[in-house]
């Protein structure tokens, strides 16, 4: 049995559901490099304290990549299928497009940041860093324009996906009555 929905919303779901498993495994492995790479800094190599800001940007990336890869595409496809089901006006082929486009490149962008962040504040305490100014500055090779645009870049990328995914869904829904 198939779904009677269009052609692209079919593709929206599909692309979405796999996206959404694929970083199933991609948040399951953030959590094997985060137990790998901090198993060294335990409390009795490291103050508490240091170990805490060694750590702390390594282990937001498990929740994130379960977070923005995989509950919020999943969240996508249960709220557009909802919206049909109550009667939404149709959402474009070409606002699908651009809410792919722009929050995918923009979402794994943001991982691929935090991964480079906590690994870099690991790597640096592991060699016997603690000065935590010098380590965020070292980062892009010190260059506060490169990092910069790079958080910048990316978080507003997958923003504006977040913003037109929920402004076509929003005014699919005007006409709706309960």
């Amino acid at each position: 049995m198939t779904l009677d929905l269009p052609l692209h919303y079919r593709r929206f779901y599909l692309f979405f559901i796999r996206f959404a498993l694929l970083m199933l495994v991609v948040g399951g492995l953030a959590g094997i490099l985060f137990q790998e790479m901090t198993k060294h800094l335990g409390f009795d190599s490291v103050e508490p304290g240091v170990r805490l800001e060694a750590v702390y940007h390594l282990a937001l990336l498990h929740g994130h990549a379960f977070l923005i890869g995989v509950l919020m595409p999943i969240a996508w496809v249960g709220m557009l299928h909802i919206g049909m089901k109550l009667g939404g006006t149709e959402i474009s082929q070409r606002a699908m497009r651009w809410v792919v486009w722009t929050y995918v490149p923009g979402a794994l962008s943001v991982l691929a940041l935090i991964t480079y962040k906590g690994m870099y504040y690991v790597m640096r305490v592991s060699a016997g860093d603690r000065d935590f100014d010098a380590i965020h500055g070292g980062l892009f090779g010190g260059s506060r324009l490169l990092r910069g645009l790079a958080y910048g870049l990316s978080h507003t990328i997958a923003t504006v996906g977040l913003f037109i995914f929920g402004w076509v869904l929003w005014r699919s829904l005007k006409k709706v009555r309960a």
